[in-house]
């Protein structure tokens, strides 16, 4: 690989001899680890699978009149706050309601049953052997 032409300004000297540069934190940490380390400094929990499960479940059940009264409520987690409102959409509710249920319930077996057909064999016995040529 070509090193490039630093215009006579390569460090050389090694990080024994240039402490200054040593990372002493280690590698940058990542976008999601750093988000992840901050929202659990300010007190957010992450969402366990059966909590998600459960409270997906409870609004299954709702009426449209509750379903608007907690998409209004700002103390509701916005991702929630999207879901319901996604669902009194009317050009995506159908889709949303089926992934969903196949995510919760699982999606229905299609049972596909072939059967052999038998095709009966055609033997021609032509005792005079006429028109076959040898």
């Amino acid at each position: 690989m070509a090193k490039g032409d630093f215009g006579g300004k390569r460090n050389t000297n090694g990080f024994d001899k240039n402490k200054h540069n040593i990372n002493r934190n280690g590698s940058n940490r990542k976008v999601w680890a750093s988000i992840n380390k901050r929202l659990e400094e300010s007190g957010v929990e992450p969402v366990k699978k059966e909590t998600y499960y459960d409270t997906v479940s409870r609004i299954m059940n709702m009426t449209e009149a509750e379903l608007s009264d907690l998409e209004s409520d700002t103390t509701v987690p916005q991702w929630l706050r999207w879901l319901i409102n996604d669902l009194t959409n009317q050009k995506i509710r159908s889709k949303i309601m089926s992934e969903y249920r196949d995510w919760m319930f699982g999606r229905a077996s299609q049972r596909i049953e072939s059967t052999e057909i038998q095709m009966p064999v055609v033997r021609i016995i032509n005792p005079t052997n006429e028109g076959i040529e040898e």
